[in-house]
């Protein structure tokens, strides 16, 4: 009986790394081939609305959510490119530096400022 749980473990823990794996793939091919509607020369300052965090996403789709990587109300961030409901953003944290990628836009709200080259 042991045996059997021990493979049983063993092989469901290779799914998952494989999973987790292929998603890492999907996501990173994603993010490379696509690079949506430029917003501007000009890069458009958003702030963030909502009472729930904002996540990051590595590439423009929901497959690719990262949970430890999030914005909160209010917080600030540049847009770049449109593409299939999300931004490509950069938002600059005093602790992380320039922390960029893809944020839904649905939770941004374009203001009246811009960042000039």
């Amino acid at each position: 009986m042991k045996i059997f749980i021990y493979i049983t473990v063993f092989l469901l823990s290779f799914f998952l790394n494989y999973s987790i794996s292929a998603n890492t793939d999907y996501c990173e091919k994603l993010n490379n081939q696509e690079r949506g509607v430029l917003i501007s020369s000009n890069k458009y300052v958003y702030q963030v609305v909502g009472n729930s965090k904002a996540h990051f996403y590595t590439a423009p789709s929901e497959e690719c959510k990262q949970n430890e990587i999030f914005l909160i109300k209010g917080d600030l961030v540049y847009v770049y490119t449109s593409l299939n409901g999300f931004y490509s953003v950069m938002y600059i944290s005093k602790s992380l530096g320039l922390i960029d990628g893809w944020i839904k836009e649905d939770r941004l709200s374009k203001t009246k400022y811009t960042m000039r080259p």
